[in-house]
């Protein structure tokens, strides 16, 4: 049984067919747990912004275990959810802008930092707050990576 699950959930994520996505965003109100943490890798894994927006609307409701799956999915696939959270980034709503942030810390989604400097040196934007908090957590989690990266060092800091 595990297995046909395993199975539907991975076609699920990965067909090409846009009908999927509706089907894993409504798996995320399942009652049991497997389904809702296969449902949010799926979503991740695909390259659909109603899917994104559906992790980013539910993800304060995420348990931890959720939430680690959500992590897990984001950092092997950052790539996938960029495009979704620079534009929630730059819209309107806080409260998935909230999300968003909380999302691009979990993943370490560095090619999010220059939308974050652009929101945070705008200081009409209304999430330039977060925004700039964002921004020093995700530098602070760069800077403390490429310290304990082995390399040839050419100069000292």
């Amino acid at each position: 049984m595990a297995d046909a699950f395993g199975k539907t959930m991975y076609h699920l994520a990965h067909t090409r067919n846009q009908a999927a996505v509706p089907v894993l965003a409504s798996a995320l109100a399942s009652t049991r747990l497997e389904i809702r943490l296969g449902a949010i890798h799926g979503l991740v894994v695909r390259r659909n912004p109603e899917g994104h927006a559906q992790i980013l609307a539910r993800f304060p409701t995420f348990n931890d275990r959720e939430l680690a799956e959500l992590a897990e999915s984001v950092l092997r696939s950052s790539h996938r959810m960029q495009a979704t959270l620079r534009d929630v980034l730059l819209a309107d709503d806080q409260r998935l802008c909230e999300s968003a942030c909380r999302v691009i810390l979990m993943g370490r989604v560095y090619q999010l930092l220059p939308t974050l400097v652009e929101v945070t040196v705008d200081p009409t934007h209304r999430h330039s707050a977060q925004a700039s908090a964002t921004l020093v957590q995700l530098a602070s989690f760069l800077h403390q990576e490429a310290l304990t990266r082995p390399r040839d060092r050419t100069c000292e800091p």
